[in-house]
């Protein structure tokens, strides 16, 4: 399975300063995965974040028009990649950056038993 698992990250926002989130982004395009997803919970700043990542290739932007609650987002993210055909959806929130080799390091223990 892991050798051929499909794997993208979905980010949940709420008014995230727009600097750290490229951040955050950017390490994320680094890593072995195909697709992340921005799930926006009806940010004050949802213009400023479309016109960022509008052309950024394997990022979706996908607003709500409400925030539902980071429980809801992360529901939404699950269900936009299992619609996707991904094996597995790193979630995370809008200000954290994750390390460079964080899904490789991930990937050596899909197919442990009880992961």
């Amino acid at each position: 399975m892991k050798d051929s698992a499909k794997i993208c990250a979905g980010i949940v926002l709420y008014n995230p300063e727009l600097e750290l989130l490229q951040k955050n982004v950017n390490a994320l395009l680094g890593q072995p995965m195909e697709q992340i997803y921005l799930y926006d919970n009806n940010s004050q700043n949802a213009a400023e974040i479309a016109e960022i990542f509008k052309n950024w290739d394997n990022v979706e932007y996908i607003r709500n028009n409400e925030n539902a609650g980071i429980a809801h987002a992360l529901n939404q993210l699950i269900d936009y990649a299992y619609k996707d055909g991904y094996d597995w959806c790193l979630t995370m929130d809008q200000d954290s950056v994750c390390a460079p080799n964080m899904i490789t390091e991930y990937i050596k223990y899909l197919d442990y038993p009880k992961v």
